[in-house]
């Protein structure tokens, strides 16, 4: 079995990008972000060209399915992505953003599923793990729910290749909960790609937070 994590593609609320090719800079056609989710924003035609580019790079790596936090950002990543792929896309709160105060001193405000899957057609329903970040939640509540979560997960799918689209902070703690903290990578770029192979009934990490297959990064 391979697991697959990655970060989201570049926000459409980020504007500081550098060394980007042919004039792309930031989303201006859309919103910056709603006025009902201000902690919900979309990813720029940056962040799609990335998640693009990490599709493309996972085409032939016989993915059966992909696990998306909720957040907009990691569910359109998910998207471009499993149109690469062609694997179906499953909502995942286990997998969500660390709710760190004091961004999240409360629960933030996301689209609701039938609206994340009226807007993206590739999501699958399926029964979720029922393990669920707290507001406001603490490093090691962050490090136990990505443990509960990755377990539960590559338990479900022997076997199987996945990916997990998640953010910065899971991007660290799912690799240290599978193979231990020596394999911590305090490195989190935008739509970085960590690998993970247990051939021998023990995880071991293949590369870590690797972005050498996108066209360019977030400098």
């Amino acid at each position: 079995m391979k697991l697959f994590i990655t970060r989201h593609g570049h926000r459409n609320d980020d504007w500081d990008v550098k060394g980007v090719p042919n004039g792309v800079k930031g989303s201006p056609h859309k919103p910056f972000c709603p006025a009902a989710r201000p902690l919900d924003p979309d990813i720029s035609s940056v962040g799609e060209f990335q998640a693009t580019d990490t599709g493309k790079y996972l085409k032939d790596k016989d993915i059966k399915v992909i696990y998306a936090s909720p957040f907009f950002r990691t569910v359109h990543t998910a998207a471009n992505i499993a149109a690469e792929v062609k694997a179906p896309v499953r909502l995942e709160w286990g997998v969500a953003e660390a709710f760190y105060p004091p961004t999240f001193s409360l629960w933030p405000g996301t689209m609701c599923d039938p609206m994340l899957k009226k807007t993206f057609p590739c999501i699958e329903d399926h029964p979720q793990t029922g393990v669920l970040p707290v507001a406001p939640e603490d490093q090691w509540q962050t490090h136990e729910r990505a443990k509960q979560t990755t377990k539960i997960l590559v338990d479900r799918h022997p076997n199987e290749n996945i990916l997990i689209v998640t953010h910065g902070a899971l991007l660290i703690h799912i690799p240290i909960t599978l193979a231990g903290w020596g394999v911590a990578d305090y490195n989190c770029p935008l739509c970085g790609l960590t690998e993970m192979s247990n051939d021998d009934g023990s995880w071991k990490v293949v590369k870590s937070a690797d972005v050498s297959h996108l066209q360019w990064t977030k400098v």
